[in-house]
């Protein structure tokens, strides 16, 4: 069925990607997932319905993550996920992610995701270029793609004339690459700004280029923060 079809293939898209994450079709229900120190992604059909020529496949993945994984560490798999689903021979409708939260099975942190999937060109020409919204100080531009690789910074506040740190604040800093971002004129001129990436929680502050070409391909540092 095509549901199926449209899962192995994102899968094999998602390894292809992220070879560092475990992919794998969800266990049977009841089953509780064998976890190791990777990060676990399981998907399924959700739903599937056609009429005539048109139909719709809704996929979901649920990430279960390692007790030794740093906090915000799924933000960088989803982000390679939400770009990796555009790149299917199917057009990517919609993207949704619910919250991150401890999963009573696993006792492990677990956050869930999904994909709404339609027939190519049925919105839009056939054969038209996806794209797909971010936010850089709130004005609305489009780009073909991005990845998001996480590193952490640590951040030492002194107190005056002292040289011991009275306080280390360890923030999650991302590197964040754009593809394809159109409508960014002088925007490479821009510092300390913020970013959001469609179909993604929280946004990135204090950015700045690391790189930036006319060709509409910039990559930046930013600090995620996450949406209370």
């Amino acid at each position: 069925m095509r549901g199926n079809e449209l899962l192995q293939g994102l899968l094999e898209a998602f390894r292809q990607a992220m070879p560092q994450v475990n992919f794998r079709a969800a266990y049977e229900p009841g089953a509780v997932p064998r976890l190791g120190e990777k990060i676990l992604a399981a998907g399924s059909v959700l739903k599937e319905k056609s009429a005539g020529e048109s139909w719709e496949v809704k996929l979901g993945f649920t990430l279960y993550l390692p007790r030794s994984a740093r906090p915000g560490a799924e933000e960088g798999v989803l982000a390679g996920m939400d770009q990796a689903a555009g790149t299917l021979d199917a057009n990517l409708a919609e993207m949704e992610r619910g919250a991150a939260a401890v999963d009573k099975a696993t006792g492990r942190i677990a956050v869930s995701c999904w994909y709404l999937f339609t027939p190519p060109g049925q919105t839009g020409g056939t054969g038209s270029k996806k794209s797909y919204p971010v936010w850089i100080n709130d004005q609305e531009l489009r780009v073909s793609g991005w990845k998001a690789s996480q590193g952490e910074k640590a951040r030492a506040l002194r107190a005056v004339g002292e040289d011991e740190p009275f306080l280390m604040q360890n923030k999650n800093e991302y590197t964040v690459e754009l593809q394809g971002l159109s409508g960014a004129e002088g925007l490479g001129e821009w510092t300390d700004f913020t970013l959001r990436l469609g179909g993604q929680a929280g946004e990135y502050r204090h950015c700045r280029w690391k790189s930036f070409s006319a060709g509409g391909a910039g990559t930046l540092t930013g600090i995620l923060v996450k949406e209370e």
